[in-house]
């Protein structure tokens, strides 16, 4: 298994990274994110992933991130219609198996 592993600055850095990804095919994705880190995966070939990390955003409050009309990140309890989002999940901790560790 190959991971590549990619360390944002910001949680901004990362929402604007993904979004700039996302297409009317797939108009959205999900971060999960712990008091500590955010994280998000994808596969890109057979047994090979890409792992996006980020620390997590300023509030607790928000739950999904979308580009405004002045090219703004800006976050909403509400998905925006018609805009490409970012949902985000907080979960209590992130625990990697043996192996994925051993590839960090």
């Amino acid at each position: 298994m190959g991971i590549l592993l990619l360390d944002f600055r910001s949680f901004n850095e990362l929402a604007l990274y993904l979004l700039s990804r996302l297409s009317t095919v797939t108009p959205t994705t999900s971060i999960a994110c712990s008091d500590n880190r955010c994280y998000t995966f994808s596969a890109l070939a057979n047994e090979y992933f890409i792992v996006l990390r980020s620390p997590p955003p300023e509030s607790k409050s928000c739950r999904y991130y979308y580009v405004d009309e002045r090219g703004q990140l800006t976050c909403s309890e509400k998905p925006m219609p018609g805009r490409p989002c970012i949902t985000v999940t907080w979960i209590k901790e992130l625990r990697l198996s043996k192996e994925v560790l051993e590839q960090l």
